[in-house]
């Protein structure tokens, strides 16, 4: 019998962390496989990849949370999710599948309980202010049943400008708290997204709440049939012990565009942005991001040489109440 069963609409949590980017902050391994930059260190602080699930058990309760990971660097999140159900892990088995783990996770929350509120939490990124972030997302969480489309992102406003970042844009005009959007530039040439920014554009956090149904019926309007098909596969697997996690590989037939495309953004996903100010956010989409937010935090320690000094083995994190 299938260990997914129906629960009540308590909020759930993704922490999506199979979305790798283009370049880690830190230096090649031996076998020379580049490290995703969500699994090191910045100026010794815990791993970007764990303090995501420190905002998720804030969130939801620790059965209740999800990660999208890649088969490629178990070696640096297995040990990390120790407190994860293994049907609750969607291992990714090839780079660029993020889109489908997270539909994944979704659609295995909303069998379970379709009314619920999801938040998807991006893996990979920086912030400054945790206080803001966290009290940006409660509030987002409070002003869901009154957006009409069921789905609010965290749209990012900073003193600094962001790099290589996407954005989300506004009807020109308009601003507002709960801003409706027209739809995203991803990462726009540095003049192109001054203007935005001007224009009133907010930094994609990748931060979303919504609906466990809303976001079932995005994915069941992308493709038709993908949706039974993955649900079927999470039951199957979550009925199997052990293989640390429930393995998604990309069904036949599926358009590599649909894997390519920001779906979880609009105009695809209507959706409106929260307003965030001062949250000193970076989604470290790149390299030099990444290089930034070290030079911020370590601005006396030489760039290659900081990043080295962080490449440290990534302990587990604790849930609540654990020794």
């Amino acid at each position: 019998m299938s260990t997914l069963t129906r629960t009540s609409s308590a909020p759930w949590t993704i922490v999506v962390a199979d979305d790798h980017g283009y370049e880690s902050a830190l230096p090649p391994s031996a076998d020379g496989q580049v490290t995703p930059v969500q699994y090191g260190r910045l100026n010794g602080r815990r791993p970007l990849f764990q303090e995501a699930l420190r905002r998720a058990l804030q969130i939801a309760p620790v059965s209740q949370v999800l990660v999208t990971t890649q088969e490629a660097y178990r070696v640096h999140w297995e040990s990390a999710l120790w407190f994860i159900r293994p049907e609750h892990r969607f291992v990714s088995t090839q780079p660029g599948m993020s889109w489908l783990t997270t539909a994944a996770a979704i659609l295995a929350i909303a069998y379970k309980a379709p009314d619920s509120i999801v938040t998807l939490l991006p893996g990979r990124c920086f912030v400054s202010h945790e206080s803001i972030l966290t009290e940006a997302i409660d509030r987002a969480v409070a002003l869901l049943p009154t957006v009409p489309e069921g789905v609010i992102s965290l749209g990012m406003q900073d003193l600094e400008d962001g790099i290589d970042e996407d954005y989300l844009v506004p009807p020109k005009g308009q601003r507002e708290f709960l801003q409706p959007l027209l739809g995203v530039a991803r990462r726009p040439l540095p003049w192109i997204a001054q203007y935005l920014r001007a224009e009133g554009a907010l930094v994609a956090s990748r931060v979303t709440c919504s609906y466990a149904r809303t976001l079932a019926a995005h994915i069941c309007l992308v493709w038709p049939g993908l949706a039974s098909r993955l649900v079927e596969h999470v039951l199957s697997a979550a009925g199997q012990p052990g293989d640390g996690g429930v393995r998604i590989s990309i069904p036949n037939g599926l358009p590599k565009a649909i894997l390519r495309s920001r779906l979880w953004y609009p105009p695809a996903l209507p959706q409106r942005a929260l307003r965030v100010t001062g949250c000193g956010w970076s989604a470290l989409r790149t390299a030099r991001a990444a290089a930034r937010v070290t030079s911020f935090l370590c601005p006396d320690l030489p760039a290659s040489l900081g990043a080295s000094q962080r490449r440290q083995p990534t302990a587990p994190v604790r849930s609540p109440g654990s020794a």
